[in-house]
């Protein structure tokens, strides 16, 4: 249920901190390079960090358009190949209060969302999917124009 909240109904949100990031290919052997917290972007069910290659801030309307093709997407709670390679990391703000913050890989179509684990009582991350098509495409060519990715 804690997965709506970051997929379907999504809330609606005032700011959105988008980075351009990157890190190591999962499971390659190499191993991220520690750097300062502002440096990086944390990519939580790995317990790694990626590198912030670039930050925009987008606030007002635009918001509003990026939720509304955010919210287009096909969801799968199970989703793709999960090699989880981000490109982007996403925080979304309504006023100063953080309402989700997310890295995004488009080639698996995978980002992480808050989970409850009821055995542990307590908060974990975990992978949620969505389905490549048109939508997923279409919302990756808006992140791009506002801000291209150095690496892609």
């Amino acid at each position: 249920m804690l997965s709506l909240a970051h997929t379907d109904a999504l809330p609606r949100f005032n700011r959105m901190e988008l980075y351009a990031v990157s890190m190591p290919k999962p499971f390659s052997g190499e191993e991220p390079k520690r750097k300062p917290s502002d440096q990086t972007f944390p990519v939580r069910p790995y317990g790694v960090d990626a590198d912030i290659h670039a930050h925009k801030t987008i606030t007002g309307d635009a918001c509003d358009e990026r939720r509304a093709a955010w919210q287009s997407l096909v969801f799968d709670s199970i989703g793709g190949a999960f090699c989880h390679y981000p490109a982007y990391g996403f925080r979304l703000y309504r006023d100063d209060v953080l309402l989700f913050e997310t890295t995004v890989c488009w080639e698996c179509q995978s980002f992480d969302v808050p989970r409850y684990d009821a055995e542990k009582q307590d908060y974990t991350h975990d992978w949620y999917g969505f389905a490549k098509d048109d939508k997923s495409q279409s919302l990756l060519k808006i992140v791009q124009s506002f801000l291209p990715h150095p690496k892609l």
